[in-house]
């Protein structure tokens, strides 16, 4: 009878005799693995290929025996599991001329192979060594639900001589068309389920060879296919999902006590330094927003919130990541114009070409009169690692009340003016750092209210002070009575003692 393949989530295992089906163990998936042309012997072409010039061989099969200039391709069809998470494609190739003259490649052949997933060439050598196997392992897409082509294809140039490309040992791990052959463990960030190996959702988490994804701890986060979560950087906060973190525009100097409050400043900022040097002119332009957005490094509708956006001659506009972890440096410095917190942007996966990582920084100073203030680029920025300063009264420190100054001039027609200061730059929040004109009874009201709760404050004191004296001396004064009715007892037992003596001497001189 025809054979039918192992049932989901088991494998073939050679038994004793023959192979059977075994389940996957816990933590483990199955993985479906395709041969072609190997010691199995394939004696025509199979349904996956389609071959224009290739011969096919029981073990093998070739770029056929051509003169003058050719192309010959062979191609073929993979029909992927959506689910198996690392498909790849194993296989040997091997160069050969038929003129035996032409064993040592020329550094002028034009004859060579070119390899194509879907359509895109792979990277791998056109010209290949002569008469050495050479064995290939490309990575196909994931998460497929149309096969994916892969295209051998050889080209011999016109003035060069025949040769051959062998190709063997194919192997498809992941194939949609072939059975389970064995088992592998889960991969961290996965769980086991029927089989396969699934990813764990952002917000959860796992180890190697688990059958379920674990919920991040309070307090911590994690992304999508997580083996581990992290808590987010000093000025956010998880998400109620702990699939990312969020900035709310407030922060808090963990070493001073300082608070800081950048929610003016967080609609978007355009900033365009520009180089009218360069003809045409050229210039970028950088996107900033601070806060109130969500922070993850997988997400790529949230990493686009915090991007760059670069202008120029040809393109209209390329979005790069400013970054997509966030984080509040405390600076510890104070007083106008000091540097006094910085906000730094890190990770992410739209990298700035000719860059291998992202990092941008934005220094913020305090400068009380500038208001808002705008971003400007920082003298010798670099696209990798811009910097940015941001020059705001909203910088400055949150004024608290020890920092307030208040005078209060003469009364002059029932008026009387109320000025608030503060001993240093801060941001005043409440807005009291003004001039007030107020009635000079509001005042005279205010003072007496003070002084009348300072008199019934001291009056209490007073009387607190004479009733701690009162009920010192009462307590002295029992202590002493008793003491004194003490030593009566004392007494009047002594003298009952010596009267029972007495007697017991009388009653022993009568008896005699």
């Amino acid at each position: 009878g025809k054979c039918e393949p192992c049932p989901r989530g088991s494998y073939a295992s050679l038994g004793a005799s023959s192979y059977l089906c075994k389940e996957a163990s816990p933590g483990y998936a199955t993985v479906s693995v395709a041969n072609y042309f190997n010691e199995e012997k394939t004696d025509q072409l199979p349904s996956e290929f389609d071959s224009h010039g290739w011969r096919i061989y029981p073990t093998h099969a070739d770029s056929g025996l051509n003169f003058g200039e050719t192309e010959s391709i062979l191609l073929m069809k993979v029909a992927l599991d959506p689910l198996h998470d690392t498909p790849t494609i194993n296989f040997d190739l091997k160069f050969t001329p038929v003129d035996t003259n032409s064993s040592i490649p020329s550094q002028h052949s034009n004859s060579g192979i070119e390899i194509y997933i879907n359509k895109e060439i792979q990277n791998f050598p056109f010209i290949m060594p002569h008469n050495i196997v050479k064995s290939v392992y490309i990575p196909l897409p994931t998460h497929q639900t149309e096969p994916v082509i892969v295209e051998w294809i050889y080209y011999q140039g016109p003035l060069d001589g025949p040769s051959i490309v062998t190709l063997s040992n194919v192997r498809v791990v992941g194939s949609l068309t072939a059975g389970a052959t064995q088992e592998v463990p889960c991969p961290s960030g996965t769980y086991s389920n029927q089989g396969h190996c699934i990813n764990c959702d952002a917000g959860t988490y796992s180890l190697e060879r688990s059958t379920q994804c674990l919920p991040c701890p309070e307090g911590l986060i994690s992304g999508y296919r997580s083996s581990g979560c992290e808590k987010c950087g000093n000025g956010t906060f998880p998400t109620n999902s702990k699939a990312s973190c969020k900035a709310n525009c407030t922060y808090v100097d963990p070493d001073s006590g300082a608070s800081y409050d950048v929610t003016p400043l967080k609609d978007k900022f355009i900033v365009r330094p520009t180089d009218y040097t360069l003809q045409p002119v050229k210039y970028q332009t950088y996107e900033i927003q601070l806060c109130d957005k969500f922070v993850c490094d997988d997400c790529s509708v949230i990493e686009n919130s915090y991007i760059f956006g670069k202008f120029g001659e040809e393109t209209l506009h390329i979005p790069r990541t400013l970054g997509t972890w966030y984080e509040f440096v405390p600076e510890h410095n104070s007083g106008p114009n000091s540097h006094t917190f910085s906000i730094i942007y890190t990770r992410g996966k739209n990298i700035a070409s000719g860059c291998t990582s992202v990092r941008s920084t934005i220094r913020f100073y305090c400068v009380p009169t500038e208001g808002v203030g705008l971003p400007v680029v920082a003298d010798g920025n670099n696209k990798c690692e811009p910097i940015f300063e941001w020059k705001s009264l909203y910088a400055c420190r949150i004024c608290t009340e020890e920092d307030k100054i208040i005078e209060y001039g003469r009364c002059e027609n029932n008026n009387r003016i109320k000025k608030t200061t503060f001993k240093e730059a801060c941001y005043d929040v409440e807005n009291s750092g003004n001039t007030v004109l107020l009635s000079c009874e509001d005042i005279e009201v205010s003072v007496t209210t003070v002084v009348t709760a300072a008199s019934v404050s001291s009056f209490l004191l007073i009387l607190g002070g004479i009733l701690a004296i009162y009920f010192f001396h009462q307590k002295r004064r029992i202590e002493h009575k008793y003491t004194i009715l003490r030593n009566n007892v004392d007494t009047e037992n002594e003298n009952n003692r010596v009267n029972t003596e007495d007697d017991s001497q009388d009653i022993s001189l009568q008896n005699q």
